[in-house]
């Protein structure tokens, strides 16, 4: 289940193997496209979408970014990695 909210919140609750997760994005400019992305790349660096779910999204995965004459010119992606437990 995922909410957007105000300001490009977006808050995800996942339910896998019995394990609950809850899950919260803050995209600083607020684009949908922006959230779609770093949204799915969470969900892929836990674990919690299966591989085989990666072609289907796609398009909200990695999108294109068009100029005026609907020619790709760049992607949209997210770029980061998720750190596990709290720095020691």
């Amino acid at each position: 289940m995922a909410k957007s909210g105000a300001e490009g919140a977006y808050a995800m609750a996942v339910v896998q193997d019995g394990r609950a997760y809850g899950i919260t994005l803050k995209v600083e400019d607020g684009a949908q496209r922006a959230r779609d992305a770093a949204a799915i790349d969470t969900l892929l660096q836990l674990e919690l979408l299966p591989e085989s779910s990666s072609e289907a999204l796609a398009g909200y995965h990695r999108q294109p970014v068009l100029d005026h004459r609907d020619r790709t010119v760049g992607e949209v992606r997210a770029r980061f990695r998720l750190s596990h437990g709290l720095p020691g």
